[in-house]
């Protein structure tokens, strides 16, 4: 009783694998007040206020989750931009008894 069993090996391609991804889904600041309303005011259950906005039980837990621990119900406008600070070194010799100054930049 032998069986010819077939082994793929083969690895998906990263093609392959992102085909099934979907961008995040963006959640109107009217929505989302009225997810944080429905959560903490009229104490919902977070699945029937999933199910009535047409979002996933995990968006509005992450909502929810944001509200409590920084306080903000809306979305994060932009991103923090990093801020390059340009120094300079400014050496400055003076000699009292020549009464020659002298600088020297970095």
């Amino acid at each position: 009783m032998e069986q010819d069993l077939k082994v793929n090996n083969s690895i998906p391609s990263t093609l392959e694998t992102n085909q099934g991804k979907r961008p995040y889904n963006k959640i109107p600041q009217d929505v989302r007040s009225q997810i944080i309303h429905d959560l903490t005011v009229s104490k919902l259950p977070i699945a029937d206020v999933a199910s009535q906005y047409g979002t996933k039980v995990c968006t509005c837990k992450a909502i929810l989750s944001t509200y409590e621990l920084e306080g903000r119900s809306e979305k994060k406008t932009t991103r923090r931009e990093r801020v390059e600070v340009e120094s300079k070194i400014i050496l400055k010799i003076v000699d009292p008894l020549n009464k020659q100054n002298a600088s020297y930049e970095n």
